[in-house]
């Protein structure tokens, strides 16, 4: 079993980091699945009868990327599936930023964030994960892992989802640390003087 640290397994690390993403996007889309198609609608980019198809079919192609990244298999197929979607909203992003309009972006389903930079800049962190991970050997199933041996299977699979974990809490901080600068300026801003 390879020890943590190396290339293989911060690539392994970022596929499951990825397909975690993915599976979140997908699963909130399918709880607030009367906005899936609206969001679609929302972009003015496909013809209005098929909004569905493209509504659904991207949720689908979320689930597939998911599965195949959590468990590896199919895994090669799904690492460029992945880039494919990500390519595709960044795209997509980016035209609807420089229309200037305002639009909801949909990423997780809801309706209430609208595109943004913020948007462009979560999309360039999955982007580069899912690239990493792309270039990187292909790595066996999770099946495969526990197959060889299941004591230090287990413990190499918790050390790749704790960087895994560690990921995307990093990437989730680096989004909120223009919020969090603002709120530090602000407390520490003087406050104004008082007239005697």
């Amino acid at each position: 079993m390879s020890t943590l640290g190396t290339a293989h397994d911060l690539a392994y690390s970022s596929q499951l980091a990825v397909g975690f993403i993915f599976l979140v996007s997908a699963a909130t889309k399918l709880k607030h699945a009367k906005s899936v198609v609206g969001n679609v609608h929302a972009y003015e980019l496909v013809p209005e009868v098929a909004e569905p198809v493209v509504a659904w079919g991207l949720v689908g192609a979320e689930l597939y990327v998911a599965f195949a990244l959590l468990t590896g298999w199919t895994q090669w197929d799904a690492r460029f599936l992945a880039l494919a979607v990500l390519g595709i909203f960044s795209t997509v992003v980016i035209l609807v930023l420089r229309q200037k309009r305002r639009v909801p972006c949909g990423c997780f389903g809801e309706q209430n964030e609208e595109v943004s930079s913020r948007t462009v800049a979560r999309l360039g962190l999955l982007i580069t994960a899912a690239s990493f991970a792309t270039v990187a050997p292909q790595t066996r199933t999770i099946a495969d892992i526990l197959a060889e041996d299941s004591t230090p299977a287990v413990g190499y699979l918790l050390k790749i989802a704790s960087v895994a974990t560690a990921l995307i809490l990093l990437s989730a901080w680096m989004l909120e640390l223009p919020q969090l600068l603002r709120a530090v300026q602000r407390s520490l801003a003087r406050p104004p003087a008082r007239p005697l």
